[in-house]
């Protein structure tokens, strides 16, 4: 390389380029390098970067997880009919109204044992009819199996005391 004075005074050194590796940063391991052709372009260090072979990726078989495999589908599943059930229309609710048997007129039958004298008149027309049947919890009905039964009668007494406090 060529030979220069560093800051104008002083004796003529050659220049020289610091090459470190990991283990040596701030060793300051000098090499020179004596001609310029030795040193590569930075096309060649992409080139040559290029050309090292990348590590390859162990292919694992599928079915070595079976049951991750089994949860990946259910939950895709699950999540394809997730659906706003606003956009869903819920499957009819197998009534007819001309299926439907009524008891004769006439006959004493709680259906027409009403006060309203329309209620059971006729039979229900189609948007009358219920066309979906949403069931709820029977969590209601299970919490008097839970305890033994006691005190379980019905107790439709008046109780005097409100009655007598409202003046009624």
């Amino acid at each position: 390389m060529t030979t220069g004075s560093a800051g104008g005074s002083g004796p003529s050194k050659p220049k020289s380029f610091f090459r470190t590796t990991g283990q040596e940063i701030g060793a300051g391991v000098k090499v020179q390098i004596k001609n310029k052709k030795d040193l590569l372009g930075a096309e060649e260090v992409i080139r040559r970067t290029d050309d090292l072979r990348k590590p390859v990726k162990p292919e694992v078989a599928d079915t070595d997880f079976i049951m991750t495999n089994t949860i990946k589908k259910e939950t895709e599943t699950i999540m394809a009919e997730r659906v706003l059930s606003a956009h869903v229309l819920p499957k009819k609710f197998p009534v007819d109204p001309d299926r439907m048997i009524y008891p004769e007129r006439g006959n004493v039958n709680p259906l027409y044992a009403t006060t309203n004298s329309i209620y059971g008149n006729e039979k229900p027309r189609g948007h009358q009819v219920a066309d979906a049947f949403f069931p709820k919890s029977n969590k209601f009905s299970h919490s008097f199996t839970d305890s033994k039964p006691r005190n379980c009668g019905l107790n439709c007494a008046k109780d005097e005391e409100v009655y007598r406090s409202n003046g009624l």
